[in-house]
């Protein structure tokens, strides 16, 4: 019963801090409208909100160590609903920078980091699956969000939509209290534990590895950016436009508790899994469903290639954060999220400005896709590396370790 309590409310959680986020490509237009900003500056916003979410990771572990899992994602909550509540009463785009991106985005980062490290550290043998279900949660509220918040806007304006998500993030408070107990708080912050281990960079293959976790970042940010405008720049209509997240959502809520049962599994039938190639695999298809995008013209061509962008995404699931664990072992996880997220923050902060600039140059939302794509291969290169590294190692380890009992037991004998 504790287990699906834990496990629902971190669903909770995570639907109502990361689910929003993905929501907010709908006012990419307003920006523009409303405040007259280009595109660069429009993109911009989505940018910081994703760079502060991730770089902000860092912090969230020193204080999840420090004060307490708890206290640490009740804070950046109270962050993020006052950022974008703030946004509300924004005259100029800087205004909409500060608050919605960066204040939710350091906020909902308070949030993430604590509730992932929980499941983790909690459900080691399971951790796959769980993630899965948890990571599901954003997904769940995107599908109705993105539409609705459009549907916000039109009602209230978009003024009014900022208000009403802000609301929608402060219900993250009850939730957390359901997932994290007081004793359980203090059993999962131990006042011995470092405040961050920064040991993880003494080696190349975790700074490769959050390298590679920044550019598959990256790549689905440049898609979360622009997906919405490059459809409307195909006539399609807002409502519609909007519904692509939603399409999204849907597929990616539904393949996530599958692809979370594969990769617990060690094989199927004969053959062996490794989450590591799985997820380079998967990686590498993606890149070549993106970059199909620019030569869609009609709603029908648009439609199928988000489906199939999709189905991606489920595929490879929470896979990112399990592999983390798998790679650098689970005693160092909440520093390892730290600075992973630190890492993939760097970078997607300075990609959808780069491309914004490219579009505002040609004029055209093609861009995007083929950087989204040409990211997306550099991510499964670095992991396959990492992956091969560290299995040497092992290899290596394991050599040494048998030549020593060997030499012992000869001189044993003599």
């Amino acid at each position: 019963m504790s287990v699906i309590l834990t496990v629902g409310a971190a669903f909770c959680v995570n639907a109502l801090s990361v689910g929003p986020m993905k929501s907010l490509g709908v006012f990419f237009i307003q920006y523009e409208r409303e405040l007259g900003a280009s595109a660069g500056q429009a993109s911009l916003v989505t940018s910081l909100l994703y760079g502060a979410f991730f770089l902000s990771g860092p912090f969230a572990t020193i204080l999840a160590n420090r004060f307490g899992f708890r206290q640490t994602i009740i804070l950046g909550t109270l962050l993020a609903s006052a950022g974008s509540i703030g946004c509300s009463f924004s005259q100029h785009i800087a205004v909409v920078h500060a608050t919605i991106g960066i204040m939710t985005g350091v906020g909902f980062g308070l949030v993430n980091v604590p509730t992932i490290a929980l499941i983790g550290i909690r459900y080691k043998e399971k951790r796959s699956f769980f993630n899965n279900i948890v990571t599901m949660g954003s997904a769940l509220t995107a599908i109705p969000l993105s539409p609705l918040v459009q549907l916000w806007i039109d009602v209230y304006g978009w003024r009014g939509a900022f208000l009403l998500i802000g609301g929608v993030i402060l219900n993250v408070i009850p939730s957390c209290l359901l997932m994290i107990s007081t004793k359980m708080n203090k059993q999962i912050a131990p006042a011995k534990r470092r405040l961050i281990d920064l040991s993880l960079l003494k080696s190349i293959t975790f700074p490769a590895y959050a390298v590679a976790a920044g550019c598959d970042m990256a790549a689905m940010v440049a898609i979360t950016v622009y997906l919405v405008r490059f459809a409307q720049d195909r006539d399609v209509g807002n409502y519609i436009a909007a519904s692509l997240s939603s399409v999204i959502s849907i597929v990616d809520l539904t393949l996530r508790p599958i692809s979370g049962y594969i990769t617990t599994l060690t094989n199927i039938g004969p053959i062996p899994i490794r989450r590591t190639y799985y997820f380079c695999g998967v990686a590498c298809i993606q890149a070549l469903v993106v970059i199909i995008f620019p030569f869609t013209q009609s709603i029908y061509a648009i439609v199928a290639v988000t489906v199939a962008y999709a189905i991606c995404i489920g595929l490879r699931g929470a896979l990112s954060i399990t592999i983390l664990s798998d790679l650098f072992g689970t005693d160092k996880l909440v520093s390892s999220l730290g600075l992973r997220a630190f890492a993939v923050g760097t970078f997607s902060a300075a990609t959808p400005p780069l491309i914004g600039r490219i579009v505002d140059s040609t004029g055209s939302y093609d861009a995007p896709f083929y950087a989204s794509a040409m990211m997306s291969v550099i991510s499964a290169i670095l992991v396959s590396m990492v992956q091969i590294i560290i299995l040497r190692r092992e290899k290596e380890a394991a050599r040494k370790t048998k030549s020593i009992n060997v030499d012992e037991t000869a001189e044993y004998k003599l």
